[in-house]
């Protein structure tokens, strides 16, 4: 019988999103505290490059689909971390913007992005809340560290 493989649970529970400055490289700024992070995955586009000679069709991978993130945005409205996240949602057109989410084990994800979602939800008897979304564009970056860059 094979040894059974013992994996650590990590929650998201003290996950970090940061917001990167217009310097370069960027400063970061805690921006708020976030939960339920998903990543709708990520995928290569494939074209078919077969021509008439193949005896099998011939794939060729071009470019990155990276996806969007969500994630539940634990709000306090009077926080100046918190309002700046509303205000880039306000902008039109939104402004690309650089990310870094860091993770309770101190893993960070950097990417560029918009942010595309920002729902409210102030529910009686429940933590106020926001339902975000950030469009990724490119690619992220995955660092071991202890903290934003």
């Amino acid at each position: 019988m094979p040894t059974p493989f013992a994996v650590p649970a990590i929650a998201s529970y003290n996950t970090e999103l940061y917001l990167g400055g217009p310097t370069s490289p960027a400063s970061y700024v805690l921006l708020g505290r976030t939960g339920d992070i998903k990543f709708n995955g990520v995928s290569i586009d494939m074209v078919d490059v077969s021509n008439q000679t193949s005896t099998a069709h011939r794939m060729l991978g071009t470019l990155l689909k990276t996806g969007d993130m969500t994630f539940t945005l634990y709000w306090e409205p009077a926080s100046t971390q918190d309002n700046a996240l509303f205000n880039i949602i306000l902008t039109a057109p939104p402004p690309l913007e650089a990310w870094e989410l860091v993770w309770p084990d101190g893993q960070i994800w950097t990417f560029v992005g918009y942010l595309s979602k920002f729902a409210p939800d102030a529910t009686i008897a429940k933590a106020l809340t926001a339902a975000c979304t950030i469009t990724v564009d490119g690619t992220i970056t995955v660092t071991a560290g202890a903290g934003p860059a």
